[in-house]
């Protein structure tokens, strides 16, 4: 079975509802199991797929003018999603959904979804960041859907929220 036999999974109401609950409350939310675990081997095999024959380039930080690869800010590989794979348009429309499900009841705005894929080697990073670029509130919601399998502790590897508040 491969993702183009899978039909789209989109999280009941009770889902989103708790979903966005937890966002307005606590500014983060988990789905877990969102995605199908054939889409999730689809999306990682084209990852690995990629990462073999060069398909993904070194992670940069900024925009436009001010884009760079700064490797002491940034390590991991990426490659944008454009919907050009089953797997890929299947996750874009999922995540389509999501968009329209979270501005149907937080009223944020969000125009558009845009992903990539993210390698991180061993030893791979990302500095503490903001996920927006300097004097630009456009980006307000960001997402990481993990595409490891059977990930746990000892694999090392964790995203860390910082609070807002505290800088």
């Amino acid at each position: 079975m491969t993702c183009e036999d899978s039909p789209i999974q989109n999280p009941d109401d009770l889902l989103l509802d708790q979903l966005c609950h937890n966002l307005a409350e606590q500014s983060w939310g988990v789905l877990f199991d969102f995605f199908s675990p054939v889409l999730i081997e689809d999306l990682r095999n084209e990852v690995i797929n990629h990462a073999g024959s060069t398909g993904l380039t070194a992670a940069g930080i900024g925009r436009g003018r001010d884009f760079m690869v700064d490797p002491s800010v940034r390590s991991d590989q990426t490659r944008w999603l454009s919907g050009e794979t089953a797997a890929q348009s299947l996750y874009l429309k999922q995540m389509e959904h999501l968009r329209l499900g979270i501005n149907r009841r937080l009223f944020l705005g969000l125009t558009v979804f845009e992903g990539h894929f993210a390698l991180y080697e061993p030893g791979s990073f990302y500095a503490k960041h903001k996920d927006s670029f300097r004097g630009a509130a456009n980006r307000v919601l960001s997402t990481v859907t993990y595409l490891n399998p059977d990930w746990n502790d000892k694999d090392g590897g964790q995203l860390i929220l910082f609070d807002p508040e505290s800088g």
